[in-house]
């Protein structure tokens, strides 16, 4: 019988979902350290397992109270290498090697505490350490609120380029939501600047109530005038691009748990057999990232956020990604068919039908994707859940029609 990395990491793995356990560490060092007051109320940020690599686990932790400190923790199974103070590492007997790092010192961001500076710090939003991290500040200069995304190349660059033109398609009247208004991209530190949309997020249990469906047939049209707008899109995601990626996460899957290797290459065959019988169609402009956690909702309208992957392809890919994260969050329970029928409705008022075939596809491979997301988290059950998620995306490659 083949080995699940998840089950020779279990007892790793039951340590590392101990906020308690994580909780008492982080104020044990940071009170060795001088760096904080051990009685500050943190919770966790993020948390990242990849058995593969020497750092098997990292986590993000950060305080819920004022000043906000962020802590992060890598865990590995030999000593940490390089020049690193002893007092922020500490050897737990069955788990590993802890080193400790209080934010903002990060070798691959090395401008992150200037960027820090540079204006009346609100939150810091996202970490993905070593990678890139999004700051909310409530003022900059003389502007308003804005956020700066920190990144670790020169990617913002053209994400900056894209986000002009995205602001002059909204300005011209063809977008029927408020896009973040990008004020520069700094070559020097790294970082993108962008204007903050007014509004409150959108959550889920607005989606679940009763105006849900009114409120998703409204997002529906909004995200369908992206899809009719003018823009052009540097990126290129249509769908041999889209089902390249599913192979990608299909061979680190297969690489991570072996046993799940049947299941997955089942879906990619289903997928590139789907993909082969669909025609060519004309490609629009796509957000790619289409959660319902990226809108806003305020007095004039509707605003989206995070337009990091703006890419051209099918329009199904940014819907079979709104549906699929509703699927992800009802759990079962069916309380989300109409918010989903009622976005798809909303949007074929204003763009043409949605093909019924290529969204099936898209929502098999987010499927697909999430099942790949469930192993790099920490969770003891983790196999559980990336075994779910690819019985979903069996599911939506069975259907004979949307279900919507």
């Amino acid at each position: 019988m083949i080995e699940s990395l998840h089950e020779r990491y279990h007892h790793q793995l039951a340590h590392l979902s101990d906020d308690v356990f994580l909780i008492q560490l982080i104020n044990d060092i940071g009170e060795h350290c001088g760096w904080w007051h051990p009685d500050r109320p943190w919770t966790r940020l993020s948390g990242k397992f990849n058995p593969r690599q020497e750092v098997f686990a990292t986590l993000v932790y950060h305080t819920t109270d004022t000043p906000q400190e962020l802590c992060l923790i890598e865990v590995s199974s030999q000593s940490p290498q390089g020049d690193i103070p002893e007092q922020s590492c500490i050897f737990l007997d069955h788990v590993g090697w802890f080193r400790f790092t209080r934010f903002p010192e990060d070798p691959a961001l090395p401008m992150l505490a200037s960027v820090l500076t540079e204006g009346t710090l609100e939150r810091v939003v996202q970490y993905l350490p070593h990678h890139r991290c999004t700051i909310q500040f409530r003022q900059i200069e003389n502007e308003g609120p804005c956020f700066a995304k920190v990144f670790d190349s020169h990617i913002g660059r053209r994400i900056h380029s894209d986000g002009v033109a995205l602001w002059q398609v909204a300005l011209e009247g063809d977008l029927g939501f408020a896009v973040p208004r990008p004020t520069r991209w700094d070559d020097h530190t790294l970082t993108l600047w962008q204007m903050a949309v007014k509004g409150q997020s959108i959550t889920i249990a607005q989606l679940f109530d009763s105006n849900g469906p009114t409120l998703a047939y409204t997002m529906g049209q909004a995200i369908a005038s992206l899809h009719q707008s003018r823009l052009t899109p540097s990126i290129l995601f249509d769908k041999e691009t889209v089902l390249q990626q599913a192979k990608r996460h299909g061979t680190i899957l297969v690489h991570r748990e072996p046993h799940l290797r049947h299941e997955v290459h089942s879906i990619l065959n289903q997928l590139e057999n789907l993909h082969s019988r669909t025609l060519p169609q004309k490609l629009v402009p796509l957000h790619t990232d289409l959660h319902p956690v990226q809108w806003l909702e305020h007095e004039t309208g509707l605003g989206l956020v995070d337009f990091d992957r703006l890419a051209l392809g099918d329009p199904e890919y940014d819907v079979a990604s709104f549906l699929t994260e509703l699927e992800f969050k009802d759990k079962g329970r069916g309380r989300m068919i109409h918010v989903m029928d009622a976005f798809r409705r909303g949007h074929e008022s204003v763009a043409p039908p949605l093909h019924d075939s290529l969204l099936q596809a898209y929502r098999a491979q987010k499927w697909l994707a999430k099942a790949l997301r469930a192993l790099g988290k920490i969770h003891i059950d983790g196999v559980l859940r990336a075994t779910q998620c690819l019985e979903q995306a069996q599911q939506c490659l069975l259907e004979k029609a949307s279900p919507c």
